[in-house]
């Protein structure tokens, strides 16, 4: 129950924030702001501190499996995009994510690092959709339109949690890393501004994740020898500072 509290509190913050990042800057920079690992992260943390830094290095090794996941779950979606409306293509892409997690085995985090950053790679060209990075426009959108995203987030933050540390430190880390944030965002955006829209904000979520599966690899690497709290904040260091340069060389290749 001790961390119920931050969950009810800042997924409804993170989502409005996207959410009206996505108005002023464009649906691919909302999906790259919830590439962060805002939700696998404090998952992994909590593991490590309550079951110890080896749970949390196999937490962090399932959710290098996650993004990899991830990337199945966008391509999936993208691609069912172009014949179904969002509830069509929320399921194809779920059953993408669930397919891939249970696939992949066990492996050494770097090769797990590496099959997320080749997958990566693979799936940017299916998630192309011109220029779609332009503020989301639609007439009169309701007022309970970001108060209905953030409480559909907050409670499948607050399922997921809740159920990941029961499952063990691996399939922990792959279950938390299912694009709670990202599905609420895309869903809407489709929704309201057409397939297109869509896909721009699954593309910043590729183009994000490097810096989510740089966070991860680092943490599992550091946990055993430094410990939680240097070793979860150098993982997020590294993994801003991949995020900044991805979006920085985006808009100079954009310009």
């Amino acid at each position: 129950m001790a961390f119920v509290a931050p969950k009810v509190v800042l997924t409804p913050l993170l989502i409005a924030s996207a959410s009206l990042a996505g108005r002023r800057w464009g649906a691919l920079t909302s999906g790259w702001l919830l590439a962060l690992p805002l939700t696998s992260g404090p998952i992994a943390l909590f593991i490590s501190v309550e079951l110890g830094a080896r749970a949390g290095a196999q937490a962090a090794a399932g959710s290098l499996v996650g993004a990899t996941a991830q990337v199945a779950f966008s391509v999936a979606y993208a691609r069912a995009s172009r014949r179904f409306d969002w509830p069509g293509c929320l399921v194809a892409g779920t059953a993408a994510f669930a397919i891939t997690a249970v696939i992949v085995p066990p492996m050494d985090p770097l090769v797990l690092f590496g099959l997320a950053l080749v997958a990566i790679a693979a799936g940017l060209p299916f998630l192309h959709s011109g220029p779609a990075d332009q503020p989301l426009r639609v007439t009169c959108p309701s007022r309970w339109d970001i108060p209905a995203r953030a409480v559909i987030a907050t409670a499948l933050v607050l399922a997921i949690s809740g159920a990941a540390p029961i499952m063990g430190g691996h399939a922990a880390g792959i279950l938390a890393t299912f694009p709670v944030y990202v599905s609420v965002l895309t869903t809407f955006a489709h929704r309201l501004g057409g397939p297109t829209q869509a896909r721009a904000v699954l593309r910043g979520l590729l183009i994000g994740l490097p810096g989510f599966a740089t966070f991860f690899l680092v943490a599992g690497a550091a946990l055993v020898d430094w410990g939680v709290v240097p070793a979860f904040g150098a993982a997020l260091l590294a993994a801003v500072v991949i995020n900044v340069a991805a979006i920085g060389l985006l808009r100079w290749r954009a310009r």
